[in-house]
C-alpha cells in the first residue's frame, strides 16, 4: 500500500499493507489539522510491500547481487507519482505509476509497465480512463487494477473502478464507488478461492467490494456512517482467506477532533467485511497519525504512530504495535528526543513480520529503524540502519519464507538491507543506486524470492528506474 499518507496519495504495508492518513505533525513539531492536502510530489514515496503466500517455509537465498539500475519508463516532462509493484505466481511483475503536473495536479494519467519472468520490459501502457492506479494485484494470470479518476479540472479521485488486464489488453472496467470527496486511496487484496477485495477510503467514508471467482465486482458497500470522517485506512489479507480492514476517524462527537480509536472490520473469502468494531482506544489527548496492519500468527497486528503534546507544549510521537488476535499487549518503540513517522509494515502468510519507520530530531536529522518478529514470538529489539532523507519513507517486504528486505533513500541514493530467514538482524546496507537524485523508493519480493526495487530518478526529466536481484 506507498507511504500510507494522504500527502502521498499514490503511496502503505503493504501486501501486503496499504493505508491513507491525515498528515501527521511535521518532524519540526508543527501541528497540522487539515485532512485534504495537495496531490503527491516527487518527495512522495510508495511503500508497497508484497506478501506472497506459500505452503512451505523454505527460505529464498539472498546472495545474488543487484543488477545495475535500468530505466523502466520515461523520461517525462511532468512529475512522477511513485510506483507500486505486484508479482504474479509465475514471476511476472507489473510496475504501476502516475504522471502528473505538479502545478496543475488535476492533469494526471496512470501507466503500467510489465516485466516478464525472464526480465524483458514490455512497452509502457497508459491505463484508459484512469488518473491514478490506487493499487494492483494478480489473481492467477489476470492483473486487476484499482484505478481512480475525477472530472476534468478536478484532482483525483472522485470515482474508483476495477480494471482487469490480461493477455496484454485492458478489459471492461467496473465502477465500484463514485461521488467521493477529498483525497482517495485504495487497497486491493488477493484472497483464497480466486477472490479479490477492494477497500476504498476517502475523506467521507470507507467502502469495500469483493469480487467472486469471475472477477466481477459488485458496487461497493459503505462501512462508515455519514457523520464519520476517516483519517486512516489500512488493509491486509490473513491466512485462511480472511481479510482485515482498520481505520481511525473523527466525528462531531470526537473530543477535540482527535482520532484516538482504531476500528477493525473482518471478512472472509466468501464475505466482504460488513461492519467495524472499536479494537483499541488511546489515552485522552493522544491521536493516531499513521496506521498499518499486517498478518499475524494469531490474528492481525496493527502498528501506528501516536502523537501528543506534553504539559510544556512539546510535541511527541512514537511507534507502537499490538496484536488484535489475543489479549491487548501494546509494544512501544520510543526513541528519546526524536519523533517518529513514515511506517512500513509487511508480513508473510505465517506471521513473520518486519516493521520500519523513521525518527527525526529537532534539527531535521533523520534515522531509520527496523524491528522484526518470528511468527508466534514477540518483537525483537529495534535495529538502527543509519541515516534516511526526510520526506522519504522506507519500504518493506517479506518473502514467503520470512526473509525480509527494507529499502530507503539516504542522500538521494537508494539503499536496501535484507536477510534470508525470519530471525536475526538485517545485513549491511547495499547501495542500489549511486545517483543522488533518487526518490519514492518501493520494494517487493516475487514468489521465488526474487527482489525488485523501483524508484523515481531525477527531477527535471524524471524516469522510473529499477534494479533486480535474482533468488
Amino acid at each position: 500500500m506507498p507511504r500510507p499518507h494522504l500527502a502521498r496519495a499514490a503511496a502503505l504495508a503493504l501486501a501486503a499493507t496499504s493505508a491513507f492518513v491525515v498528515p501527521a505533525p511535521t518532524r519540526a513539531n508543527a501541528a497540522t489539522s487539515a485532512l485534504v492536502v495537495p496531490a503527491p510530489t516527487r518527495a512522495g514515496a510508495a511503500t508497497s510491500a508484497l506478501v506472497v503466500p506459500a505452503p512451505t517455509r523454505a527460505n529464498a537465498a539472498t546472495s545474488s547481487p543487484w543488477t545495475r539500475p535500468f530505466q523502466i519508463a520515461g523520461p517525462f516532462s511532468r512529475d512522477v507519482i511513485p510506483a507500486r509493484i505486484a508479482f504474479s505466481s509465475s514471476g511476472e511483475a507489473t510496475i504501476a505509476f502516475g504522471v502528473f503536473d505538479e502545478d496543475f495536479p488535476s492533469v494526471s494519467e496512470a501507466r503500467i509497465v510489465v516485466r516478464s519472468p525472464a526480465g524483458q520490459l514490455a512497452r509502457g501502457r497508459r491505463v484508459p480512463g484512469a488518473d491514478q492506479v490506487l493499487d494492483l494485484a494478480y489473481d492467477g494470470p489476470t492483473l486487476e487494477l484499482l484505478t481512480g479518476t475525477s472530472r476534468t479540472g478536478h484532482t483525483c479521485c472522485a470515482t474508483v473502478r476495477a480494471v482487469p488486464f490480461t493477455h496484454g489488453g485492458f478489459g471492461a472496467g467496473r465502477t465500484l464507488a463514485t461521488g467521493l470527496g477529498g483525497v482517495t486511496l485504495g487497497s486491493l487484496l488477493a484472497l483464497a478461492g480466486q477472490r479479490l477485495l477492494a477497500a476504498i477510503g476517502s475523506t467521507y467514508g470507507v467502502w469495500v467490494a469483493q469480487a467472486a471467482t469471475n472477477h466481477k465486482f459488485p458496487p461497493a458497500h459503505r462501512l462508515t456512517a455519514d457523520s464519520v470522517f476517516p483519517q486512516t485506512l489500512a488493509a491486509t489479507s490473513q491466512s485462511g482467506g480472511h481479510s482485515v480492514l482498520a481505520w481511525t476517524a473523527t466525528s462531531a462527537e470526537t473530543p477535540g477532533g482527535l482520532a484516538n480509536t482504531i476500528v477493525v472490520a473482518g471478512g472472509s473469502s466468501s464475505r466482504a467485511p460488513r461492519s467495524g468494531h472499536v479494537a483499541l482506544t488511546l489515552s485522552p489527548g493522544r491521536r493516531v497519525d499513521e496506521l498499518a496492519v499486517a498478518n499475524g500468527a494469531r490474528g492481525p497486528t496493527v502498528a501506528w504512530t501516536e502523537s501528543w503534546y506534553g504539559s510544556d507544549g512539546t510535541f511527541h510521537s512514537q511507534v507502537l504495535a499490538d496484536d488484535l488476535g489475543g489479549s491487548p499487549r501494546v509494544r512501544a518503540f520510543p526513541v528519546a528526543g526524536e519523533n517518529a513517522a513514515d511506517l512500513a509494515f509487511a508480513a508473510d502468510a505465517h506471521g513473520d513480520q518486519v516493521l520500519a519507520w523513521t525518527t527525526c530530531d529537532a534539527l531535521g536529522s533523520c534515522r531509520l529503524h527496523v524491528v522484526s518478529r518470528v511468527a508466534r514470538r514477540r518483537f525483537g529489539t529495534p535495529q538502527p540502519l543509519g541515516a534516511v532523507d526526510a520526506a522519504q519513507p522506507p519500504a518493506a517486504a517479506v518473502t514467503p519464507g520470512g526473509g525480509a528486505m527494507v529499502g530507503w533513500i539516504d542522500g538521494g541514493r537508494a539503499f536496501v538491507a535484507s536477510r534470508p530467514a525470519p530471525q536475526g538482524p538485517l545485513g549491511r546496507r547495499t547501495l542500489v543506486s549511486s545517483s543522488n537524485l533518487a526518490s519514492g523508493l518501493t520494494v517487493a519480493f516475487g514468489p521465488a524470492g526474487q527482489a525488485l526495487a523501483v524508484w523515481t530518478q531525477g527531477t527535471f526529466a524524471p524516469t522510473v528506474t529499477g534494479a533486480f536481484r535474482g533468488p
